[in-house]
């Protein structure tokens, strides 16, 4: 399952993503005070919402927050948030662990995700920390019974409990650390792991994709679904693979803490979103503007339909073009069975020097 991740202003692609077998899709839990209309499914359509809590934002120092973020009951601490060294009382990390997953339902999220933040190896304090925050905001859930949909509801889509593992790459490289946290996070009962690595993506060493690779494989393996959230241009061999893949709609395609954003640029003028366009014979994205866009566009034409074949999409296009790709090309990677999908993968793609603007 291909689970597109909306951004600011996208809820226009909802319809055009239902129409092409779309049942769920993300945005992150921030943007709803400015832009609930993402929330929205089509009331026809017993479709998902999953809210990402987008918790890592705490890590990084209060003035660098979104405005928005620091707006949420967990979003304001004065202090960034570091996983080994902050403490936090036991009314504070039941706060923590539950006001996420009450926010995300109140928003009318159907696939809840707990409460995370990049963290290290099992054994380390901020671990330990993130696994009684997901105990915990599981145990909420279903001491709350949120699983069904309220009495009345125009969409009554059940609702289930994700655990959210977010973790960096380099912590995955030892098959022992790797089966450690699978079997943490599989004990946990949840409904679901959501896995946010940083790091992982398609320019990641060949030994990081590998491990990431295995762990994948070993969580597996237990009795519940797993999505990945963020890798880049590698979501097309995950869902060829098996594994549902989470992934932004002509931005937010990987997993990372986000960047100090700086509100001007150096000649003074205000800075927008960086946007990219995804290119789908050479499975990779390139900056919308640059000219490494221009050149794989002009010599390798798309036939999205939504732009110009030989030109790569601007404006409002940009975003109606990556929906369209990614809904089609997950539609053709979820074809058949294990072994043809691998291959329709490796078919599927262009073999390019170019770069990603």
């Amino acid at each position: 399952m291909c689970l597109p991740r909306l951004g600011y202003g996208q809820q226009g692609l909802v319809q055009l993503l239902v129409a092409r077998g779309v049942r769920t899709t993300v945005a992150p839990l921030y943007y709803m005070g400015h832009n609930p209309e993402l929330s929205l499914v089509p009331i026809r359509h017993r479709m998902g919402s999953v809210l990402d809590p987008c918790t890592q934002i705490r890590q990084k120092p209060w003035v660098e927050r979104a405005e928005s973020f620091r707006a949420l009951p967990f979003g304001n601490d004065p202090e960034p948030y570091h996983p080994d060294r902050s403490r936090l009382t036991d009314q504070q990390l039941l706060a923590l662990a539950t006001s996420p997953i009450d926010a995300e339902r109140g928003r009318g999220g159907t696939l809840l995700l707990t409460t995370f933040h990049v963290a290290g190896a099992i054994g380390t304090r901020g671990r330990d920390v993130e696994l009684l925050l997901a105990e915990t905001g599981i145990k909420h859930f279903r001491q709350q019974k949120m699983a069904e949909p309220p009495p009345m509801a125009a969409v009554d889509v059940p609702r289930v409990i994700y655990a959210t593992v977010a973790v960096r790459m380099s912590d995955l490289m030892s098959p022992t650390a790797r089966l450690r946290l699978v079997d943490a996070y599989l004990a946990l009962g949840a409904d679901g792991v959501w896995v946010k690595i940083s790091g992982f993506h398609e320019k990641a060493a060949p030994a990081g994709i590998r491990a990431v690779g295995a762990f994948f494989a070993a969580l597996r393996e237990g009795p519940v679904p797993i999505v990945s959230c963020g890798a880049g241009q590698l979501h097309l061999a995950l869902l060829a693979d098996e594994i549902s893949a989470s992934i932004g709609v002509a931005e937010s395609e990987r997993f990372v803490v986000p960047a100090t954003w700086k509100k001007k640029a150096k000649d003074g003028k205000r800075k927008g979103r960086t946007r990219m366009a995804y290119h789908p014979r050479l499975h990779c994205s390139f900056r919308v503007g640059s000219e490494n866009a221009r050149k794989a566009f002009r010599q390798a034409p798309c036939d999205c339909g939504a732009h110009a074949a030989t030109k790569p999409p601007t404006g409002l296009l940009v975003a109606e073009h990556a929906a369209i790709l990614r809904a089609d090309q997950a539609r053709d990677a979820l074809g058949g069975d294990t072994e043809e999908r691998r291959e329709w993968v490796l078919g599927s793609a262009v073999k390019a020097s170019l770069d990603s603007g």
